[in-house]
C-alpha cells in the first residue's frame, strides 16, 4: 500500500480565531456514495451555509434533505472556497 492508495477523510483547516482552534473539513459520505463535505468544530458542531454560524449536529436519523442542501458541500474543494469567502464573518 501507497500513501496514494489511501483516501482522505479530513483536512485541517487554519485559523487564527481562539474559539476556532480546531476546524475540520470532513468527508461525510463513504464511496461509492456521492462525495459529501461539512466543515466541524468540537465533534458535534457543523457550520451552516446560509446562517455562517456553526449550529449542533442532529443525529443522522433526523437529518432530510433540507438538512444535507444546508450542512453539506458536494467537494471538499467547494467546502474550502466557502470557508475561505466567508471566513470574517462566520460566527462560533
Amino acid at each position: 500500500m501507497k500513501l496514494t492508495d489511501l483516501t482522505i477523510w479530513s483536512y485541517v483547516l487554519e485559523t487564527e480565531e481562539e474559539q476556532m482552534k480546531l476546524v475540520l473539513l470532513e468527508r461525510t459520505s463513504i464511496p461509492p456514495d456521492p462525495e459529501q463535505w461539512a466543515i466541524r468544530i468540537n465533534s458535534g458542531w457543523c457550520l451552516s451555509k446560509q446562517k455562517k454560524k456553526f449550529c449542533y449536529e442532529p443525529l443522522p436519523s433526523t437529518r432530510d434533505t433540507k438538512y444535507y442542501k444546508e450542512f453539506r458541500f458536494d467537494s471538499a474543494q467547494e467546502a474550502l472556497m466557502f470557508w475561505i469567502d466567508n471566513r470574517g464573518e462566520i460566527v462560533v
